[in-house]
């Protein structure tokens, strides 16, 4: 665990620092072996926003843990995530289909392809993160420090390293 602290202490340290221009499809992180580019982080990343590069790699690191625990427990997300798809999030009322055409033409696809592809991977990777979460705690007994304890043991587990 110490080594992973000081993995995050250093990307904290350098966050700052850090301008050099990365390409979309640039190697930013392993996690479990498994390559993450650049363009893996800015297409499910919604909202965009002002969080620095180094946090978001580090967020979607530890979100990528906590998917493929929740896959190694057996959990299931489809139905939930067509069920979202469908009923709660539909193409055309959504209220989101701004972002969508926004992150489309960053991506140079169709909102239609923008919304079954990479907004259908952010549900389905927010459900099962939330599943995850309600299985091994009882939410109204446990703090934040409690879930990021268990995400850092996650992080150890699967690998996590940083290429920046």
């Amino acid at each position: 665990m110490g080594k992973y602290i000081f993995i995050l202490f250093l990307v904290s340290l350098l966050s700052g620092c850090f301008h050099e221009e990365i390409k979309e499809e640039e190697v930013v992180a392993l996690v479990d072996g498994r390559e993450i580019t650049l363009k893996d982080i800015h297409s499910i990343n919604i909202m965009g926003g002002e969080e620095s590069l180094l946090k978001m790699i580090v967020n979607y690191t530890k979100e990528e843990v906590a998917v493929l625990e929740a896959q190694d427990k057996g959990i299931q997300v489809t139905e939930n995530v067509e069920v979202l798809m469908d009923l709660v999030f539909p193409l055309g009322e959504s209220g989101n289909e701004h972002i969508f055409e926004k992150k489309a033409n960053e991506l140079g696809i169709t909102i239609e392809e923008y919304y079954e592809t990479y907004y259908k991977k952010r549900l389905e990777r927010d459900e099962y993160v939330n599943q995850l979460i309600n299985k091994e705690f009882d939410l109204l007994n446990v703090d934040e420090a409690d879930i990021e304890e268990y995400i850092q043991t996650l992080l150890e587990k699967y690998e996590v390293e940083i290429l920046l």
